[in-house]
């Protein structure tokens, strides 16, 4: 026990406050830096359903297989936090001309979105199946969840669909090396991990109580996995935060008596600062309803300096430290300590 109260009292010493605090970013730098580069999306995909044999069986007939592919040529706009996107490539379909026609073929469209431009098709005949592709432009959002930024990645899917068939007519068919991107293209930011591709239907209710009226379309989802690939953000937000937390803790370690004006002067300091730099992680952040990592990290920093700071005044109020107050600041600094790397560890890793 004499141990334990002697290591409080020594604590908050200028050798024992460096150590600790030295052993406290170790701690965050180690655990934030594979954080930044781990895929953890959340973004929701947008509904499928997949064709499968019993479907074919209920249909009674074969349905046209028609092959398609997408090759993403530039990103004219490619903002994440405004949600807002922009493609220009290329959209082609191989299929048996006897059993679909060309002009059904080029009424497909995509979901949350518009085709901006359409070239005239180009076609040509692969083994008596007909080849055709379309220059397109196409400007679309998707339903982008932000809930881990600034440490987020995501899931960008693009959905092309026919609405002037139905699956039991015709089925797209689509495989990952049908869904490419040009090996020059880059994203300010970003760097695109995987590509994937998806084939089925889409299932439209128009009326509730009546399935008769459900209307069915072939869609194909092509969708890119990206991730930030630059620390600059993480850095800019978390940077400030920590230097403030670890300003306010410094505080704590002052002589109350002969130090009051500092030890006021970092508090207050850090907690005003705190406080106005939350507007600047504002006018990064996406624009959003809900809560994100950076809110309840900000949230984090500030449960605990704010305690810090309070308990920094009341020592000050109470004047010279006694051996008790002293037993207990040290108490207050470990385990606030503590409590920051359990809760920073758990939202970073634990929290979805």
């Amino acid at each position: 026990m004499s141990k334990i109260k002697s290591f409080l009292l020594q604590i908050t010493t200028p050798k024992y406050r460096l150590l600790t605090q030295a052993f406290a970013i170790i701690i965050i730098l180690i655990s934030l830096y594979p954080r930044i580069y781990q895929f953890r999306p959340v973004d929701p995909i947008p509904p499928i359903i997949p064709i499968t044999p019993i479907d074919i069986k209920k249909w009674g007939t074969e349905p046209t297989p028609i092959q398609t592919g997408f090759h993403i040529v530039s990103f004219k706009n490619f903002d994440i936090n405004l949600n807002i996107f922009s493609y220009e490539g290329i959209v082609w379909f191989l299929f048996d001309p006897t059993l679909i026609s060309l002009n059904t073929i080029s009424k497909f469209s995509i979901m949350q979105g518009e085709i901006t431009y359409k070239s005239n098709p180009e076609t040509k005949l692969i083994e008596e199946k007909l080849f055709v592709r379309y220059h397109i432009r196409i400007n679309f959002t998707c339903n982008i969840n932000h809930r881990h930024f600034p440490l987020d990645s995501h899931q960008i899917p693009i959905v092309f669909v026919n609405e002037s068939i139905s699956p039991h007519e015709a089925i797209f068919i689509a495989y990952e090396t049908d869904f490419s991107i040009s090996p020059k293209l880059a994203i300010t930011n970003w760097s695109i991990l995987d590509s994937h591709t998806q084939t089925g239907y889409l299932k439209s209710d128009l009326d509730p109580l009546d399935s008769k009226k459900d209307i069915y379309s072939p869609q194909v989802i092509y969708t890119l996995d990206i991730i930030r690939n630059s620390t600059r953000g993480v850095l800019i937000i978390f940077l400030p935060l920590l230097f403030l937390f670890f300003t306010t803790f410094f505080s704590l370690s002052l002589d109350p008596k002969s130090l009051s004006a500092s030890v006021e002067r970092y508090s207050i300091t850090s907690i005003t600062a705190l406080i106005a730099y939350r507007f600047v992680i504002d006018q990064m952040s996406p624009k959003v309803g809900y809560f994100m990592l950076s809110d309840y990290l900000f949230l984090l920093f500030l449960g605990c300096m704010f305690p810090i700071a309070l308990v920094g005044f009341l020592l000050i109020n109470r004047g010279a430290l006694t051996h008790s107050l002293s037993i207990l600041r040290g108490v207050i600094f470990l385990s606030s300590y503590i409590t920051f790397l359990i809760l920073w560890y758990y939202f970073l890793y634990f929290w979805y």
